[in-house]
């Protein structure tokens, strides 16, 4: 588990400059093994009021990574590389999502249990410090980065 978190680290920095330098953010990547091959998934969207990620957006930024991922040859076996967007319950996982998205409705899911509880769904108040605020039935909750295991937007 310790070699796969290194391995999304490499890819995160190999990754992101390369989104970004094309106006897009990262907004995550994952690494799925499945027997002898891999899938390297990686989410971007555009920046606020920029509007939606394309298809062809998607492929252009395919067309730029996979010859930096073979050139570095991180994955030492045979992988899939899929680009899309984050879709509508995108996921929030850098302090500038929960900025960002403040005033939306979330789901958040915990590692340690806070007041009794691991799951919210609220409305998202922002964050102060390393605490993300969350609004849920009136009452308010503060919840360190550190432990949020998964964030989303709750569109649906």
């Amino acid at each position: 588990m310790q070699k796969d978190a290194a391995l999304l680290a490499q890819l995160w920095e190999l990754v992101e400059p390369i989104v970004e330098g094309e106006g897009f953010e990262l907004v995550d990547l994952q690494y799925l093994r499945s027997g002898r091959s891999a899938r390297l998934r990686i989410f971007i969207d555009r920046t606020e009021q920029q509007g939606s990620v394309s298809v062809d957006d998607c492929a252009h930024i395919s067309r730029l990574l996979s010859p930096a991922l073979d050139v570095e040859d991180i994955i030492q076996c045979r992988y899939f590389l899929e680009v899309s967007s984050p879709g509508i319950n995108r996921i929030l996982r850098k302090p500038a999502d929960f900025v960002r998205f403040a005033g939306k409705k979330v789901k958040l899911k915990t590692y340690e249990a806070v007041q009794g509880r691991r799951q919210f769904k609220g409305v998202l108040e922002g964050i102060h410090e390393d605490r993300v605020v969350i609004t849920c039935n009136d009452s308010q909750y503060e919840i360190s980065l550190d432990n949020i295991q998964r964030a989303n937007l709750d569109v649906i």
